[in-house]
């Protein structure tokens, strides 16, 4: 969970960086996206699975972060629209 959590913070270093040369940041941007999202549902299943038994009730709230990281897969762009952008910038689509 933590190394999910600075590889964000890099990538998002990244694109204040190139936003303050005055860099386009299309690419960093989509893949920062996706990157985000599945970290978020990754780092949530990490969470049940600490929490073991009781993070899927509700008392510990923690079934509630992995359903809001599973959305926001969906929202925001999806992941799929965020690769396909990926791919087109890439020039592989």
């Amino acid at each position: 969970m933590r190394l999910r959590l600075e590889v964000a913070r890099l990538l998002l270093y990244k694109i204040a960086g190139l936003l303050e040369a005055g860099d386009p940041t299309l690419l960093e941007t989509a893949m920062t996206k996706v990157y985000l999202s599945e970290a978020f549902v990754e780092s949530s299943r990490d969470a049940i699975a600490i929490f073991g038994a009781s993070g899927y009730s509700t008392d510990a709230q923690v079934e509630r972060d992995l359903r809001d990281a599973i959305g926001a897969t969906i929202y925001g762009g999806t992941v799929d629209i965020q690769r396909n952008m990926i791919a087109g910038l890439l020039g592989l689509s």
